[in-house]
C-alpha cells in the first residue's frame, strides 16, 4: 500500500508579504484562510499612528458587515410568509 505524503502546511511566502508591504504606505492586514480553512492574519505597521489608523478601518469595515448581516436577516424576517402547499387550518 503506497504511503501518503504527509500534507505540507501552507505558510504565507514573506516574499509576497514584503510586496505587499512595499506597496503599502504605512501598513497593512491580510486575511486569508489555510488549506484546513483555519483563518490566517497577517500584519505589518511602520508605526503606532498606521496601527490605530488601520485598527480603525478594519474595525469600521467590520461593523459595516454586521450592519449589512443585520439588515438581510431583518428584511428576511419582515418579508410575507410565502404558501409551501398547505392550506392555512
Amino acid at each position: 500500500m503506497p504511503r501518503r505524503k504527509k500534507k505540507k502546511n501552507f505558510s504565507m511566502p514573506s516574499s509576497i508579504l514584503g510586496q505587499i508591504n512595499e506597496c503599502s504606505t504605512g501598513g497593512y492586514v491580510l486575511f486569508n484562510f489555510d488549506e484546513d480553512g483555519e483563518s490566517q492574519i497577517h500584519a505589518s505597521f511602520d508605526d503606532e499612528a498606521h496601527f490605530l489608523a488601520l485598527h480603525s478601518h478594519v474595525f469600521g469595515w467590520s461593523q459595516a458587515i454586521t450592519d449589512l448581516q443585520t439588515e438581510h436577516y431583518l428584511d428576511i424576517l419582515s418579508a410575507p410568509q410565502r404558501k409551501r402547499g398547505r392550506k392555512n387550518p
